[in-house]
């Protein structure tokens, strides 16, 4: 992980090494056997290096770091040509390319550097207006390779084939569209730099770009009017161009406008965060805030888990970088104190529901027992009278065996409408619409225990329906009413039912003493709109049943 410290040390080497070929410089001047150009050139070749190694190790952008690198290879070009051109290359037409090809560097170096002044403050990378500005670079560079051809660039007052450096030369149009972009790239550059550094937060930092442009100024000026000064002796006109950029680009960087990974310490100080970097040998390189001891190990775990600290009230969590690990510390006491008492509520709700959900079945089990007494209360009700004649034949035995087993027998058939007369009442509470098989097994059970007890009986059913409850229990009712009426005379018995739009239960009975009075069931049967057809002849009972069938039903069992 790289920090402030580096970065001084390195910018500091880059200075002394310029200083360093301008002391030489001077300290060599008088001497003109000794040549300084292939020591300059390895001085600044290496200065020029280390720039682009601390542009790589410091910006976060990738874009900005294309742009920068590539100015970087420009630099070591034009010092390669120069030393080329000076110190190895006769005087002949490969001098004079080599002249020509100095305008590449100058061309694409203001172009990159434009590039990268865009990129201050955005994301995305050069529009397609600025592509058409490197077609136009590439025009004016195969343009200026090109001047013996056109001459549009440099005019030679011989033959180009016989020029020769002392015969002279002079500009043409080209060479001043070339000044001319480089001039408008610098005035764009210059704006957009002023531009950013407009807001609050940058314009105490406006000097420091402009710093070295004042100077290259100033330089140009000493070089017009007096070139002979020891500035101007110590730094050639391609050396200054090579110190201004990359003194330009720093300039920028230390006015925050390209984002480096120089400054964790003032990241750290501005967020409201406890935390810092490791390096992966567990050494502590930044810090901010209250921190605490923890292990190389923790901070590891934390990347992909969450480590707890000081009895889970503080949270550690962790990200890999390059060369160790960046971790973050959050007090999490209120939270966990909130999650404490959240659990607590949690606990007296759960009690709560608990007692709740126990009163509601204690509720229910009463209800439950509320209706099964009232239903009770309505069995108890309905068949008053033959629980009463039951209890009274069980309770009134007679000692002889044949009257003895005539009561049992009266008594199940006594029996036998208690019981299917409760179950039907019973599944009413369920089922308001019952099949008219339940009468029919209920009577079924009836006519056994009737004929056990003597009565010669022909019965018969016909067909199924469904039919209310009531109207089940009434038919039923009014059986057990003419059984219990005749049954001590009666000899025979004739009953049909008959299922099919409405329900009909035809009965004969012999030996009747009387006309049963059936005026008990007048207004239940009149209510559901049926009748009810009882006469007498010479002691013969006749009786016919009739109750509608349902209309819409629903709720069947």
């Amino acid at each position: 992980m790289f920090n402030n410290k580096d970065t001084v040390f390195w910018n500091g080497v880059c200075v002394m090494i310029v200083l360093l070929s301008g002391i030489l410089r001077l300290v060599y001047y008088s001497y003109s056997g000794i040549s300084l150009t292939g020591i300059t050139c390895i001085l600044y070749i290496t200065a020029i290096f280390i720039w682009i190694y601390q542009m790589k190790r410091r910006l976060i952008k990738p874009q900005e770091q294309k742009y920068l690198i590539r100015i970087g290879h420009m630099l070591c070009f034009l010092i390669l040509l120069r030393t080329v051109k000076f110190a190895f290359l006769p005087s002949s037409v490969w001098t004079r390319y080599a002249w020509y090809l100095y305008y590449i560097p100058f061309i694409y170096i203001i172009l990159f550097l434009l590039s990268a002044v865009l990129q201050i403050g955005k994301n995305t990378a050069r529009s397609q207006s600025i592509n058409g500005l490197y077609v136009i670079a590439a025009l004016l560079s195969a343009a200026v390779l090109t001047n013996d051809l056109h001459q549009a660039a440099f005019r030679f007052p011989v033959p180009v084939s016989d020029w020769q450096d002392a015969d002279g030369y002079t500009y043409g149009i080209l060479y001043y569209l070339i000044i001319a972009w480089i001039a408008v790239l610098s005035i764009v550059i210059l704006g957009i730099t002023l531009h950013r550094c407009s807001s609050l937060d940058n314009r105490k930092q406006i000097w420091k770009p402009l710093l070295p442009l004042g100077i290259g100024i100033g330089y140009m000026l000493l070089y017009r009017f007096r070139p002979d000064c020891y500035f101007v002796s110590m730094f050639k006109m391609a050396e200054m161009i090579i110190i201004i950029f990359p003194a330009f680009m720093e300039g920028l960087i230390q006015a925050h406008l390209f984002p480096v990974n120089d400054h964790y310490m003032e990241l750290w100080n501005a967020c409201s965060l406890n935390g810092g970097i490791l390096s992966e040998d567990g050494e502590m390189l930044y810090t901010a805030g209250s921190t605490r001891h923890f292990t190389a190990a923790e901070v590891r775990h934390a990347v992909n888990d969450e480590v707890l600290l000081q009895n889970g009230n503080i949270l550690l969590r962790s990200y890999p970088v390059h060369g160790g690990y960046g971790y973050w510390m959050k007090d999490i006491s209120q939270i966990q104190e909130i999650n404490k008492k959240l659990t607590e509520l949690g606990n007296i709700l759960e009690e709560e529901n608990a007692m709740l959900e126990g009163e509601n079945r204690l509720a229910q089990q009463r209800e439950q027992i509320r209706q099964k007494t009232a239903l009770y209360d309505t069995i108890m009700n309905r068949l008053h009278t033959e629980l009463l004649l039951v209890n009274y034949l069980l309770d009134t035995v007679p000692d002889e065996e044949d009257a003895f087993i005539h009561q049992m027998q009266y008594a199940a058939i006594i029996n036998a409408y208690i019981k299917r007369y409760s179950n039907m009442l019973l599944l009413i509470e369920e089922h308001t619409i019952l099949d008219s098989i339940e009468l029919s097994l209920a009577i079924q059970e009836t006519v056994s225990y009737l004929t056990l007890y003597g009565i010669q009986i022909y019965y018969e059913t016909d067909g199924t329906m469904q039919l209310a409850g009531e109207k089940i229990l009434t038919a039923y009712a009014v059986l057990e009413y003419v059984i219990e009426e005749a049954i001590h005379t009666c000899h025979a018995m004739f009953l049909t039912l008959s299922f099919h739009k409405d329900m009909q239960m035809y009965i004969e009975l012999d030996r009747v003493p009387s006309v049963t009075d059936f005026s008990r069931w007048k207004n239940t049967i009149e209510q559901y709109k049926g009748t009810l057809t009882v006469c007498m002849e010479e002691q013969t009972l006749y009786l016919r049943l009739v109750l509608p069938g349902e209309e819409g039903i629903t709720d069947v069992l």
